[in-house]
């Protein structure tokens, strides 16, 4: 898959792009305070890669997040 492709991948697709399985994928869908977008025509279930990207970021960390929790309820980030 080149980088500059920015289509609609269905799930296996999307599996092999993300390295996370269709079943954490299925998972993601159907998270209540983060769900992955994605369009259903019909029982189809399709993702866009640049959406599938931006979302992802929301997940980013840096250190340990255990830490980062630990601090931020102390008030210190």
């Amino acid at each position: 898959m080149s980088p500059q492709f920015d289509g609609y991948m269905d799930l296996k697709t999307l599996s092999a792009y993300s390295t996370m399985s269709i079943r954490t994928l299925r998972r993601h869908l159907e998270d209540v305070t983060h769900p992955l977008p994605c369009f259903r025509p019909g029982r189809k279930v399709l993702v866009k890669r640049s959406v599938f990207d931006q979302w992802l970021s929301q997940f980013e960390n840096r250190g340990r997040p255990s830490l980062a929790e630990a601090m931020r309820e102390m008030g210190l980030s």
